[in-house]
């Protein structure tokens, strides 16, 4: 194997380090800033090493963003996963229910399905993207809405993350969810949520693509860890397919899918409780994929 740059070597080396089991337990999001080429780099080296490839290809999630030459390896917490499977369970019962009718509508729900961390890559670009929850129309490229969840140290890779989603698949992706959780010693404080959405914007070189907070930051718990009574997610049937297909499918007709914030907060107040009893509330233990 050649001689890798020194971000490369960076990367290859965190690679291994999770295989192996010795990544350090410190780590949350870890960045790499990388010069151009290392991506290249990286990528010959793993498809080099079919055991170290197939360990990555599978078990990590991590970002990559080709236009800030920026590659994320994402650790996660037991306690978001816990979160991350309820927040992901009610809207997929939801939107069970509103397949269960025989309208235009029901016919849409029942053509969408979750399809969770599946890598998301984007034409003509080197990015790609793990995201915690996402939900795909079986005739859509694109996942039509995902969401993301954070600890407030990786509070601007979200926006960052949003603006990618939206911007890198042209706006097919409708509608990108992210919910900051901060903590202290052990104890979760605050967590809000936003709301990012495609917008077109008349500028003097003509329509520019942009990616728009409809909701920034709205807190749904307070830092004493009590519910805020605040509308928490809010999607729209159509936001799970690119435009032209959901206007396609279901002209006028529009079905709100939502989690109150109240509700947002008994989740997060629940994986805190059931990890707490199995004493493995430990803010920096990574997670690798299962």
């Amino acid at each position: 194997m050649a001689k890798l740059s020194p971000g490369a070597e960076s990367v290859i080396e965190a690679f291994r380090q999770l295989e192996a089991g010795t990544y350090p337990a410190n780590t949350h999001w870890t960045r790499f800033q990388l010069e151009e080429g290392d991506f290249d780099e990286i990528q010959s080296a793993l498809q080099q090493d079919n055991e170290l490839w197939g360990f990555v290809d599978e078990k990590v999630r991590h970002d990559h963003y080709e236009d800030q030459c920026l590659l994320v390896i994402r650790s996660g917490f037991r306690i978001n996963e816990r979160f991350i499977v309820r927040v992901e369970r009610d809207i997929w019962r939801q939107l069970e229910e509103i397949g269960n009718g025989s309208d235009r509508r029901a016919k849409f729900a029942r053509d969408l399905f979750p399809i969770g961390h599946t890598t998301i890559r984007f034409d003509n670009s080197k990015s790609r993207h793990d995201p915690d929850i996402s939900f795909a129309h079986d005739h859509a490229v694109y996942a039509g809405v995902i969401i993301e969840f954070a600890y407030s140290q990786n509070k601007r890779c979200l926006r960052r993350l949003a603006e990618e989603y939206i911007l890198k698949s042209e706006s097919n992706i409708r509608a990108v969810v992210c919910v900051n959780v901060d903590y202290d010693n052990n104890e979760l404080r605050e967590a809000t949520l936003s709301t990012w959405r495609p917008q077109l914007r008349n500028t003097t070189d003509g329509l520019e693509l942009r990616a728009v907070g409809s909701l920034i930051e709205e807190t749904f718990r307070n830092g004493k860890g009590e519910p805020v009574d605040s509308p928490g997610i809010c999607l729209r049937l159509s936001d799970f397919a690119y435009d032209d297909l959901a206007k396609k499918e279901l002209g006028d007709e529009y079905m709100d899918i939502s989690i109150p914030g109240i509700q947002l907060c008994q989740y997060l107040h629940e994986a805190y409780v059931r990890e707490s009893k199995m004493g493995r509330i430990v803010f920096d233990q990574p997670i690798i994929s299962q």
